[in-house]
């Protein structure tokens, strides 16, 4: 099932970023923010504990069965791109075409997060379940522990699939939502190890859905839980091309 190009670019998302600070104000220039700087431990990348993370409702949602217990959301890490690279390898992908591909999403991971996003909803109001997958009328943000929100940068919706469950029409979709790990304009690191949790926020028809990741860089001696193959690898590299190729082109 290969993604489709459908682009939603968020209309100046480098001056929402610029300066995003967690933990209040910064006063710059004083001798306390010299003495911070000089003791300040650098950042690494932040690791989440499961590349996985399945929906958690919020409180006060209107509704608890917007988005299907199917869905989950998978943190495109390198460590997934690889996974998907080997797998389409032994669906009879090349590894010249595997490995340009794996190449192309290392480059990208190195300066924005990726999440993949499988959406699925066999909500009653079949208009409902087919705007959500898609994002349409939905605020979709990243929101760490701090309270700092973090708006992407672009979003790329996946052709619909239909199916049926029981007595309702559920739809889903395989979407892309893409944040810088930098700010735009200063450079500042913005997604990494200073941050403990991480949450894609996705909220449409008054509901609230956490899908939600623990950052693993300050206990390196902990193993990154395993994921079912078959959940990862659902889609491989090659399914991503066109979005993968198009972000490569247009986020140098």
């Amino acid at each position: 099932m290969a993604i489709r190009l459908k682009v939603a670019l968020t209309v100046c998302v480098a001056l929402a970023l610029c300066g995003c600070v967690a933990g209040g104000t910064r006063v710059r220039g004083t001798q306390a923010e010299k003495v911070a700087a000089e003791t300040e431990v650098p950042s690494g990348p932040f690791t989440p504990a499961s590349y996985v993370a399945r929906p958690t409702l919020g409180i006060g949602s209107k509704y608890a069965d917007v988005l299907s217990p199917d869905t989950y959301v998978i943190w495109f890490s390198d460590e997934v791109a690889e996974l998907k690279a080997e797998l389409d390898e032994t669906k009879g992908a090349t590894s010249e075409d595997s490995q340009e591909l794996l190449r192309i999403a290392k480059n990208l991971n190195g300066k924005y997060l990726i999440l993949e996003c499988h959406i699925v909803s066999a909500f009653p109001d079949s208009s409902i379940a087919y705007d959500v997958t898609s994002f349409r009328h939905a605020d979709v943000f990243l929101l760490d522990d701090a309270g700092t929100k973090f708006e992407p940068l672009q979003m790329i919706i996946g052709s619909l699939q239909r199916s049926n469950k029981d007595a309702l029409k559920q739809f889903s979709r395989v979407n892309l939502v893409v944040f810088p790990k930098y700010d735009l304009l200063t450079g500042e690191s913005l997604i990494d190890s200073r941050i403990r949790d991480v949450s894609l926020v996705i909220s449409a028809q008054k509901t609230t859905y956490f899908f939600s990741w623990s950052n693993l860089s300050p206990a390196p001696q902990q193993p990154i839980a395993v994921e079912p193959v078959e959940t990862v690898g659902a889609m491989g590299l090659v399914d991503f091309e066109p979005a993968l190729r198009w972000l490569d082109e247009n986020f140098k």
